[in-house]
């Protein structure tokens, strides 16, 4: 599946193709019902894969997009921003993201602390392992 989604790189401008994989990907995981944490987990790692192959210019606008997104469902405490952040904690897991973006979310929600921000402090600390990203 990398090697097909490396040609397309090859075939195509990387910003189209780039663009294209984070809309699908970011309307897959922005899902109003419950998905697996497995879901993330699998979609974390093709981004940390594609991440190693394609560059940093790949992640920062799939992390740029994915928190835009989170903030226009975080005050409505949707579903999706759950999804999201279980997201977010397994791109950290696989060393995509840094622990900056993750404490700066914590202190977000230990600020308001409302039961929506309970529930993804909760995912957070489910989704996140005890090591740190290698």
């Amino acid at each position: 599946m990398l090697s097909e989604i490396e040609q397309l790189y090859r075939a195509y401008p990387r910003a189209n193709v780039t663009t294209t994989i984070t809309d699908l990907l970011l309307t897959i995981l922005s899902a109003k019902e419950s998905l697996l944490d497995t879901f993330a987990i699998l979609h974390a790692g093709l981004v940390a894969a594609l991440y190693r192959i394609v560059g940093i210019d790949f992640v920062a606008q799939i992390v740029q997009t994915l928190v835009e997104k989170f903030d226009k469902v975080y005050p409505s405490q949707e579903r999706a921003g759950v999804n999201l952040i279980v997201f977010l904690s397994e791109l950290y897991n696989f060393g995509v993201i840094g622990s900056g973006l993750m404490y700066d979310l914590i202190k977000m929600f230990l600020d308001k602390l409302t039961e929506f921000d309970t529930e993804l402090l909760l995912k957070i600390i489910q989704s996140i392992s005890l090591l740190p990203p290698s």
